[in-house]
């Protein structure tokens, strides 16, 4: 059987930069993903020359823990366990040597996630942690028992400068981590603390005393840290104990500007959270995945009234039509500028609601209704409330809303007004027809109009049939639009030609997404002619595209006489080896291409290595 070697490293031009002088002078930081052994220890030697360097971010890094689950173990020979004991051991020297350079120079941010290791290794790695740090994450990284304590003792006893900590995604089991909460609580200075996807459960059990309980736990957490103001408990099972944030210092001491309660299944106890004139410092509130029942959204409504609020986060709660009601007639009298609706089961009757509140333009700027149930009536009502004065809503998400042709006319007959503020639009999954698109590009060739950014991704067209004119024509006329997504729409030949000849006249267009247009290789060619001439252009997505080597080979020129690109998205379009290869070619001559994907096709890795020594900037996803 053939042994299981170390992870490849993946090359970037950060990885590759670590030797460079410049790039510490410039950015300060070092980003190393799936580094190896090699690798670690010339960032150490970068920063021991002396380099200026004050964070230091890594992902991806594989000890002796095996991402992919333990029972792999014994799948691997004596010889192919001794191989990744020595690799283990190499790049646990190394990263320690990072981290104590680091800390030498003052580095005061850490980032590492996705690190894979036991608990002896997880013991030296947290004893060596620089203490000048101000800042450390150590996230997506599932940690045994031991090894939270050794986190502990080191965020106790060496982070004294701690203000902002990430250990979220984890697994810890917060009920069982008393030391951890312990050392939470002595960092009284710490302003940010994310434990999203870990877990306070289970709730209070027969056999468990009040000290091992989950509840008792946040109690300790936040009555020690009294400066806290980001607090993410997202999907850690605080649902059944929620009371404790009220009892515990949410409501009247704690200065919380943001509290992320996300998929806690937390009810009634909202209620008292909730409070008129509870939490006066709160900004953002996300309590998506709550169900909250009609009283529950009463409350929500009148502690809008009184407070500052400005991002509130709805998405997945249950509201039905009378929940989103009841949040709608607080906007006029609230200070929120983001609403996020999302998949609420909202009919007609809600977005009338909605309508009646948005006439009297409240200050809400963005507003998400994405996948709800208000069809053609309810696109109707909204489009109308735009129309009837509203001048402060500058982003619309309504995706996956059944919207039809019919429904979208009121929509495209707002956004034609020059009067209307709307600056981000998305339509996308909907069942927008083919005349509802051309009427939407032709009423976006008005000049004056506000939008900068439509998405109209997987609209159910017929094939053949898209309005290639129309779209034409907006973006020769179109001066404000610059950000275009049109996925899984069947262009057809004509319509890629048209859309090329379009685009190489334009000077606005930043970014076009065109995955799974049916370009395929009698469409490389007009894009390719396109982006020989266009110069605005700074992110291309052609995803799934089925190029082939013909097309690649159409492509190259294109890609290589360019200027001004910075991002190009190829991934999964049946290219073999010779056609990466033209591909990649092209991009190391374009002084500007930075970040190439040719995932999903048949790439041979030596030429990326060969394209990362001829251009180290080029960061190639294969």
């Amino acid at each position: 059987m053939k042994g299981l070697s170390p992870p490849p490293a993946t090359h970037s031009f950060v990885e590759l930069a670590v030797s460079s002088s410049c790039f510490a002078a410039n950015f300060g930081a070092i980003r190393l993903r799936s580094p190896s052994p090699q690798q670690l220890e010339a960032a150490a030697d970068f920063i021991l020359a002396g380099a200026s360097v004050v964070s230091l971010e890594l992902s991806e890094l594989t000890f002796s823990g095996l991402p992919w689950g333990s029972s792999n173990l014994r799948r691997l020979s004596s010889e192919e366990l001794r191989s990744r004991k020595v690799h283990a051991d190499a790049l646990l020297r190394g990263l320690i040597r990072v981290l104590v350079e680091g800390e030498r120079v003052g580095v005061n941010l850490l980032k590492m996630k996705q690190v894979y290791t036991n608990d002896e290794e997880a013991k030296q790695i947290f004893a060596n942690l620089p203490a000048t740090l101000t800042t450390f994450g150590f996230s997506r990284s599932p940690i045994g028992q031991a090894s939270v304590d050794y986190l502990a003792k080191s965020i106790y006893s060496r982070l004294t400068q701690l203000s902002d900590l990430d250990i979220s995604a984890n697994k810890i089991q917060m009920w069982q981590a008393g030391t951890l909460a312990i050392a939470l609580s002595k960092r009284t200075e710490l302003r940010r603390l994310n434990l999203k996807y870990n877990s306070f459960g289970p709730q209070l059990r027969q056999h468990m005393s009040v000290d091992e309980s989950g509840v008792q736990r946040l109690d300790t957490i936040l009555c020690g840290c009294r400066s806290l103001r980001h607090l993410n408990l997202g999907c850690t099972g605080v649902g059944g104990f929620a009371h404790i944030l009220v009892k515990a210092h949410i409501k009247d001491a704690l200065p919380l500007e943001s509290l992320r309660l996300f998929s806690n299944s937390i009810g009634v106890d909202l209620i008292t959270l909730l409070a008129p004139g509870s939490m006066p410092k709160l900004l953002y509130l996300d309590l998506d995945g709550n169900q909250l029942v009609a009283k529950v959204s009463l409350a929500l409504a009148k502690f809008l009234r009184t407070s500052n609020l400005q991002v509130l986060r709805l998405k997945s709660c249950m509201l039905y039509d009378t929940g989103v009601r009841n949040v709608a007639e607080a906007l006029t009298s609230s200070k929120l500028k983001m609403l996020d609706l999302s998949a609420n089961h909202m009919g007609e009757s809600g977005a009338k609601g909605l309508h009646n509140a948005l006439v009297l333009n409240p200050p809400l700027e963005e507003l998400r209704l994405t996948d709800n149930d208000f069809l053609e009536a309810g696109a109707k009502t909204i489009g109308e409330s735009l129309q009837k004065g509203n001048r402060m809503l500058k982003v619309l998400i309504m995706n996956k809303n059944g919207i039809t042709e019919n429904g979208a006319f009121y929509i495209w007959e707002a956004i034609s007004s020059p009067a209307c503020a709307i600056r981000v639009l998305d339509l996308a999954e909907n069942m927008i027809s083919n005349n509802g698109i051309e009427l939407m590009f032709n009423a976006l060739s008005k000049t004056g109009l506000a939008l900068t950014t439509l998405c109209l991704d997987n609209n159910k067209l017929a094939k053949g049939h898209f309005g290639s004119e129309a779209l034409a024509k907006m973006l020769a006329t179109n001066r404000a639009l610059s950000d275009l997504s049109l996925n899984t729409i069947e262009l057809g030949r004509e319509g890629i030609r048209m859309l090329a000849e379009a685009l190489g006249r334009s000077h606005t267009l930043r970014r076009l997404s065109i995955s799974g247009t049916g370009a395929g290789k009698r469409g490389a060619g007009p894009i390719a002619q396109a982006l020989a001439k266009n110069r605005s252009l700074r992110e291309l997505i052609m995803a799934h595209n089925k190029l082939g080597e013909e097309g690649a080979q159409q492509l190259a020129p294109g890609i290589m006489q360019n200027c001004g690109l910075i991002v190009l998205d190829l991934e999964g379009n049946q290219l073999e080896a010779v056609g990466c290869r033209e591909i990649i070619d092209a991009a190391v001559k374009n002084p500007t291409l930075a970040e190439l994907n040719l995932k999903s096709n048949n790439l041979a890795i030596a030429t990326v290595y060969e394209a990362i020594d001829l251009r180290p900037a080029l960061y190639i996803h294969h």
